[in-house]
């Protein structure tokens, strides 16, 4: 049977059907532009976040927010200047909410303890994952330490796409 590209395209499901969990650590001010203009091409995206500050004007309810559970920055070293080595706690909670959600895209911001919650659920409920990477960088870098890095390149390995803004996010 011939099929042109237009009857294909037809039959495929169109990409503004598409459900998607955007997991945000912390979905800032600056963030709601972007998510805003997101959800108009992809109107059936969800934002899972531990922190929401609530809307700016001109954005009220311009995307579905979730608010789950919490988050905790464990820093080991409290009088370091910088960008301490530290932890950051993300409540396990994510599960239940993406499993009634059942996205078929899940983005997730960095290495976060959700992102890898995403990848270990991925072959069980058949999503893709993106990870959103924009905090590389030499004074970043220098704190990590080698179980992260190992953790981090093994994340790269099974998620199926990336958004990085710098080349030393792309590099790393």
């Amino acid at each position: 049977m011939i099929v042109s590209a237009t009857d294909a395209a037809s039959q495929e499901k169109p990409v503004s059907s598409t459900r998607v969990a955007l997991l945000f650590q912390g979905a800032g001010h600056y963030w709601q532009p972007i998510l805003s203009e997101f959800v108009r091409l992809l109107p059936n995206t969800v934002v899972f976040t531990p922190r929401w500050p609530g809307f700016l004007p001109g954005f009220e309810n311009a995307f579905v927010v979730k608010q789950v559970g919490t988050m905790k920055v464990c820093s080991k070293d409290s009088a370091y200047k910088g960008y301490s080595p530290s932890f950051t706690y993300l409540s396990p909670r994510i599960v239940g909410h993406l499993i009634r959600y059942r996205p078929e895209v899940v983005i997730s911001t960095a290495f976060s303890i959700w992102t890898m919650i995403a990848v270990a659920l991925k072959p069980l409920l058949g999503w893709r994952v993106v990870i959103v990477f924009d905090g590389s960088s030499a004074g970043v870098d220098r704190t990590e330490s080698r179980l992260r890095h190992w953790q981090r390149k093994g994340l790269t390995k099974l998620v199926d796409a990336y958004i990085t803004n710098s080349h030393s996010s792309k590099a790393y």
